[in-house]
């Protein structure tokens, strides 16, 4: 019998022990997702207003590559090369000229083209001032990169400096 209540004692002494660890347990599991809910909604919020700015910053140079076009469009000048200059081919340009009736509905249409053949060539969504100089600089589209450095991106706090030679530039400036 004294074995019994031995073994009885056991059993209550490592419940009660297993209920207090168990509670511990159950305390420290809802600290860490408590921690990791407020870690997960800190990132998302980042993430977020990461997003918005992406979105702000495009707006602001879309607004003003559009400015850019009807200006270069006014002077008589077509829109074709430098939108074949941004990656369009000709038969999205022929496309665009045929669906689009006004001159600001081809260039809403170039820049949409443009921007989804931006996001094919690995941009995903992430499509901001840095990728635009990139994509602009690589195509040679410096007039447009001109435009934008004056106009939008000193307000981004950004800069595209050009980096051709002197001879270059200035040849291109006399034309």
């Amino acid at each position: 019998m004294d074995g019994e209540n031995e073994n009885g004692r056991r059993a209550s002494t490592s419940s009660e022990n297993g209920t207090s660890t168990d509670r511990r347990k159950s305390e420290d599991r809802e600290a860490y997702v408590e921690r990791m809910r407020k870690w997960y909604l800190e990132m998302w919020h980042s993430e977020a207003k990461k997003v918005k700015q992406q979105g702000d910053e495009m707006k602001m140079i879309e607004d003003s590559l559009i400015d850019y076009f009807t200006m270069v469009a006014k002077a008589g000048v077509s829109w074709g090369p430098l939108a074949i200059a941004m990656g369009l081919s000709s038969i999205d340009l022929a496309v665009i000229r045929r669906d689009c009736k006004t001159i600001d509905q081809q260039i809403k249409w170039v820049l949409m083209k443009w921007r989804h053949i931006m996001k094919k060539k690995g941009r995903s969504g992430n499509v901001d001032a840095d990728s635009v100089i990139n994509c602009l600089e690589r195509n040679k589209a410096y007039g447009a990169l001109k435009h934008l450095n004056e106009n939008v991106l000193k307000e981004l706090g950004k800069e595209w400096i050009d980096t051709r030679p002197a001879e270059l530039i200035e040849a291109q400036q006399t034309k």
